[in-house]
């Protein structure tokens, strides 16, 4: 069965990155966000983040996965979330959203802490 490499959230199991697996097997999860992984806000215009806004993600919030082929994730890997060994794909409204949002909600909160 063809798989496939996915960079997902360790908490939450959100995919933030889908490739085709090389048949060396998955790679490191250092040699694909070194010392961190950048994410741009594209969900639209935010008065709290500005449109630009970009979170430098530790490889400690990270993990890669082998899972299944499922070309849907190679195309829109944010619609997914690992779940039980697969990836599937997360609705637009309802708890997949809200936990997604209290997530980097919480991120923010850290990351402000820290100064």
């Amino acid at each position: 069965m063809p798989k496939m490499t996915v960079l997902c959230l360790k908490d939450t199991g959100h995919v933030l990155a889908a490739v085709t697996e090389p048949p060396s097997g998955p790679p490191k999860l250092e040699s694909v966000v070194g010392d961190a992984f950048l994410l741009r806000n594209t969900i639209g215009a935010n008065p709290n983040l500005g449109d630009d806004a970009i979170f430098s993600l530790p490889p400690s919030m990270l993990e890669v996965k082998s899972v299944p082929l499922d070309t849907r994730a190679i195309a829109h890997p944010q619609s997914f979330v690992v779940n039980g060994g697969i990836v599937v794909q997360v609705s637009t409204t309802g708890t997949d959203i809200q936990r997604y949002r209290r997530h980097w909600r919480n991120f923010r909160l850290r990351r402000k802490c820290r100064g």
